[in-house]
């Protein structure tokens, strides 16, 4: 079998389930949904972290402040 799992993997996995601790649903909701569904049900979340991080790799900074992170909408 193969069990290669790479840092993307690993990453789109925590993401989630963060997603899905985030989405107000119930248990069954969150079991019977699909990886896709969780992913583009929290789309903006996405997006706002993809921001952050792009800003924060043209500036060499990998670490937020609570400010830059609530300003980016997360």
């Amino acid at each position: 079998p193969n069990c290669m799992m790479t840092l993307t993997d690993v990453f789109l996995l925590v993401t989630e389930v963060h997603l899905n601790r985030m989405q107000p649903s119930s248990l069954v909701q969150r079991n019977t949904r699909s990886p896709v569904e969780t992913l583009r049900a929290g789309r903006d979340t996405l997006c706002s972290l993809g921001q952050l991080a792009h800003r924060g790799m043209e500036r060499s900074l990998f670490v937020f402040t609570q400010e830059e992170v609530e300003a980016s909408g997360l």
